[in-house]
């Protein structure tokens, strides 16, 4: 019920995330059976196997129109997390530098 909610609420932009397991070749797969489907309705027995809500809506995507403008985009985890993986770095590098100043100024007699 809650993602029904979400995709009847939005007005100007939808996103939505997910994992799909092999995203890009269930992508390709979804755009060949549309280029090589005659109809006009996605198959029920397809929709009826759907494990996933993106079993359903990969299909209804690359039916896009230019009234109905749709951009899929694959992307992978380590690019999600390239961007985080560099903060953690840098934070722990700048907590590593502020306690090594610290040990320095210790057995130097300064307090800070």
């Amino acid at each position: 019920m809650c993602f029904y909610v979400a995709l009847t609420r939005a007005k100007e932009k939808l996103i939505l995330t997910g994992t799909v397991p092999h995203a890009a070749d269930k992508l390709e797969a979804c755009q060949l059976e549309q280029e090589n489907s005659q109809k006009e309705t996605l198959d029920f027995t397809k929709l009826a196997r759907a494990t996933s809500y993106y079993d359903w809506i990969l299909p209804a995507a690359v039916r896009k129109t230019e009234e109905v403008p749709i951009e899929l985009k694959v992307i992978g985890v380590d690019t999600l997390v390239e961007g985080e993986v560099d903060k953690e770095a840098e934070t722990i590098w700048k907590k590593r530098c502020s306690l090594k100043n610290r040990v320095r100024r210790t057995s130097d007699g300064c307090d800070g």
